[in-house]
Parts: structure tokens; C-alpha cells; sequence
């Protein structure tokens, strides 16, 4: 997950360095306004948390493929070497299905955190705090 923000002047995404589940991670590491610079015009400005964005890497669509296609040349290797004739022809949906709910499995969590980091806002997440140290 790439986390980034639009600059105030030019419009260009500005990623964020570093890793953060959450936008209140993100607020306990740069605080609630930090300063960043844009590398397309190279003008400074503050930004707040809840100004930035997360999206999927190029890691979130290769891996899930990459996963998919190990497990159905692992599922053929091993049909060749086990099982022999019409046993295969059944065991076929089966080595296409795991790897594909495995690799779906995947891609549809990494899309989960992306949209939870999306979905929520810094003052939301600070009043959740608050309620979990009331109640709990």
C-alpha cells in the first residue's frame, strides 16, 4: 500500500515514505500537520493526515498472480507424479480453485486496507480512543 497526497500547487502526488496501516499511525509518527516537499515543482507546504491517501502498489496485482501461477504449477507438477489417469481430470477444478481463492484471498484483503485507511479521518479515530478507554 503506497500512501501519498496531492501537492497544494502543482497537483502531483507526493508519496509518503514509510509504512502506516492507519491514519492515526500515521499521526503518532508525523504528527496531525507535517511538512512535505513536492518533487515536481519543489515547493514546501503543510499537509494534515486526514488530506492523505492510500492506494494499491504494484505488489498488490503481482503477487496475488504470482501466487495463482506457483500454485497451479505446483498442483500439475504434483498430478503428474502421484496420480495418473482420470483421477487428474477430477483433481483439475481443485488445483485452479486454490490458488485462485488463495490469490483472491489476498488481493481482497490488501483492498480492505486500503479502503479502511481511505474511510476513516483522524478525529473519528480519536474519538474511538476516547470510547474504547470509557467503556472497555
Amino acid at each position: 500500500m503506497k500512501i501519498y497526497t496531492c501537492c497544494k500547487y502543482c497537483g502531483q502526488n507526493i508519496r509518503i515514505k514509510g509504512s502506516s496501516a492507519t491514519r492515526w499511525e500515521l499521526s503518532e509518527k508525523r504528527g496531525k500537520e507535517f511538512r512535505l516537499k513536492c518533487s515536481y515543482c519543489r515547493r514546501e507546504s503543510i499537509y494534515s493526515v486526514d488530506n492523505v491517501k492510500a492506494k494499491g502498489g504494484v505488489i498488490d496485482v503481482v503477487l496475488p498472480l504470482v501466487l495463482f501461477l506457483f500454485g497451479f504449477l505446483l498442483f500439475l507438477y504434483l498430478c503428474q507424479y502421484a496420480t495418473k489417469g482420470i483421477i487428474t481430470i477430477y483433481l483439475l477444478p481443485i488445483g485452479v480453485m486454490v490458488p485462485v481463492l488463495v490469490s483472491h484471498t489476498f488481493f481482497r484483503i490488501q483492498r480492505q486496507k486500503v479502503n479502511r485507511f481511505n474511510s476513516s479521518s483522524i478525529n473519528s479515530l480519536n474519538s474511538r480512543k476516547i470510547h474504547r478507554k470509557l467503556y472497555f
